[in-house]
């Protein structure tokens, strides 16, 4: 029934994030349940599945993703490089290394804590490090 139900609905835009399905059909499973006149069952479920939910987004990691690119000149090595961020990261990846016109590029996968506002000026105060950029991206939804 649910899934008949759900395919005659038609959404303009694809639904990308799993969360948002999740609370479509729980909608949608929450009404037929209400419909039927089985009032209890709809509502324990209604209640068991929001505390699953909530559970569920307090174990999360509250920690953000983002895409660090280091341009140091020939000076800086990269050892130095992420030994001055290692104890400001929870977790890093390199990715890549370019180089062009004596200077080198270097590309991380960083997870920061929420509160590490001052992490590029500190970065970017190492010997030979000319520009550091820090561009956020969106993970996906771990629910």
């Amino acid at each position: 029934g649910m899934v008949g139900a759900l395919s005659i609905v038609r959404f303009r835009t694809a639904v990308k994030e799993a969360i948002d399905i999740v609370y479509m059909f729980w909608a949608i499973a929450t009404g037929i349940a209400i419909g039927a006149g089985f009032y209890f069952i709809a509502s324990v479920s209604c209640v068991g599945i929001g505390l699953i939910i909530y559970a569920m987004s307090k174990l999360t990691s509250n920690e953000n993703a983002f895409v660090l690119v280091v341009t140091a000149d020939g000076s800086a090595a990269q050892s130095e490089i992420e030994g001055a961020f290692k104890n400001k990261v929870k977790r890093s990846q390199f990715k890549a290394k370019s180089n062009h016109q004596g200077c080198s590029e270097y590309t991380y996968e960083v997870r920061l804590q929420k509160n590490n506002s001052s992490f590029t000026e500190e970065l970017s105060k190492v010997a030979g490090v000319q520009a550091v950029s820090l561009v956020g991206f969106k993970t996906q939804n771990y629910l």
